[in-house]
């Protein structure tokens, strides 16, 4: 038994440290030296990380709780009657805990953060609170509140945080959305047109995809779009364009970006039968993908947090899911607009975040399916694209950049419409980097084909 300054010392020291996740969080900071302490302490996957107030917390939903339990219990002393209980009780508190993984990472389910939360609350409250009965002098253990009043104060707090949870977080990954030029379904040969880098679409042969990156970022872009084609089935053993990015490009923002807003669908738990209808219906649409998108844009994410650039995943809130299961046939269009919409809106919330801070103004990157990131869509496909709407909250300080895997070129109409195909040889810069200037502060950077063995 530790003497009761000791004793009290210990307390606030871990009380502190348990609040410090959520606190950081709550007051929108998403980067600071504590960033690595908690990176060695929790894997901060994405998927698996509660958004407060626009800002990822540093650990994920289950250490959250944990954190927040440990916390009570050195705050809030147990009744004498519970720890004459006090084996059962943090038997069963770990055995939740242990059915909780089992079911969500064991069994390979999405992450429901109500459940993670609820049971890491649970074990870190029942360890931390037999720790400091111990630990605590009597006459202090003695002054507890009651048994029922302080169940009734933890039910109350569970609550609230599950309801703060379905607004502003997830059930777990849906998935890229079914944007992207994937409409390239049909193989056919690969493109081939006179001329390339002619002068009649500005283009520049460079040394490596890399020295193409630096000479958008050169356009000092306060958002910066990039558009992808998703990986296809069919060149499943060619490196997509999101493993390209996040291995070769992505390092390049760190210190010149702020955030990134992933095209990575984060479901509801308020409704999550219609979650599931809209899974299903994705699948349909996805079909021609390759199975490792999902996983690739998760690990987009978390480099992109260890770089100090903080991933923002897209949250639809249940009226855009029914929306979706309403428009039937026309369930892909409500599918693109909503992607559309949902970017617009968090990059639009992280521009005024950013002008309300003070400091150096830093770039706000957006990535995913290429046609939503156009700063002058096709006619016909405007709902699609957020590039219109964050040109003009820029001020004009929006790059548009696509980022083109060449063994994904086909001789189909999607592809045709693209404004550089014309102009694109690929049998005569097979292994070089191309950057085409395609308008005004947009380009399309083709990577090198990947070598055969």
């Amino acid at each position: 038994m530790l003497p009761a300054r000791l004793a009290w010392l210990v307390r606030g020291f871990v009380a502190a440290a348990g609040l410090m996740p959520w606190a950081l969080a709550l007051l929108g900071v998403g980067s600071n030296p504590a960033t690595a302490l908690f990176r060695a302490l929790c894997h901060q996957e994405p998927a698996r990380t509660l958004v407060l107030a626009g800002t990822p917390m540093l650990v994920c939903s289950r250490c959250a709780g944990l954190y927040l339990g440990a916390a009570l219990g050195a705050l809030l002393f147990l009744p004498a009657r519970w720890l004459r209980h006090g084996r059962a009780l943090l038997l069963g508190a770990a055995l939740v805990m242990v059915v909780a993984v089992a079911v969500q990472d064991v069994g390979h389910t999405s992450p429901w953060h109500p459940l993670r939360l609820a049971s890491g609350l649970l074990l870190g409250w029942a360890a931390s609170g037999f720790m400091f009965a111990t630990i605590a002098p009597r006459r202090a253990a003695r002054s507890a509140i009651s048994g029922p009043l302080l169940l009734v104060l933890l039910l109350l707090l569970l609550l609230a945080l599950l309801s703060a949870c379905s607004r502003a977080s997830s059930a777990g990954p849906v998935g890229p959305g079914p944007s992207a030029i994937a409409a390239s379904a049909a193989p056919s040969t690969a493109a081939s047109a006179a001329g390339a880098c002619d002068a009649e679409m500005p283009c520049a042969v460079l040394a490596s995809p890399e020295t193409a990156f630096a000479r958008v970022l050169a356009e000092n872009p306060r958002v910066l779009a990039v558009g992808e084609t998703h990986a296809q089935k069919d060149v499943e053993d060619v490196p997509s364009a999101t493993k390209r990015f996040t291995d070769a490009l992505l390092p390049a923002t760190r210190g010149k970006a702020s955030d990134i807003v992933i095209e990575l669908w984060v479901g509801n738990p308020a409704c999550v039968k219609k979650v599931e209808k809209v899974q299903k219906q994705q699948k349909d649409v996805t079909a021609t993908q390759a199975p490792t998108n999902q996983n690739e844009f998760m690990v987009l994410g978390d480099v992109a947090k260890k770089l100090g650039v903080m991933p923002h995943a897209l949250v639809p809130g249940c009226d855009e899911y029914e929306r979706i299961l309403d428009a039937g046939g026309g369930d892909v269009d409500a599918m693109l607009s909503m992607i559309a919409r949902l970017t617009a809106r968090d990059v639009g919330v992280l521009l005024d975040k950013s002008a309300a801070d003070a400091g150096a103004e830093r770039m706000i990157v957006a990535y995913g399916g290429a046609m939503h990131n156009d700063a002058a869509p096709r006619p016909g496909h405007e709902a699609w694209s957020f590039g219109p709407a964050l040109v003009g909250r820029t001020g004009g300080r929006y790059v548009e950049l696509d980022l083109i895997v060449p063994e994904l070129v086909k001789d189909t109409d999607a592809w045709r419409a693209q404004p550089w195909y014309p102009h694109y040889r690929a049998d005569k810069h097979a292994g070089e980097t191309l950057l085409f200037t395609t308008g005004p502060r947009s380009f399309a950077l083709i990577f090198p084909r990947t070598p055969r063995p």
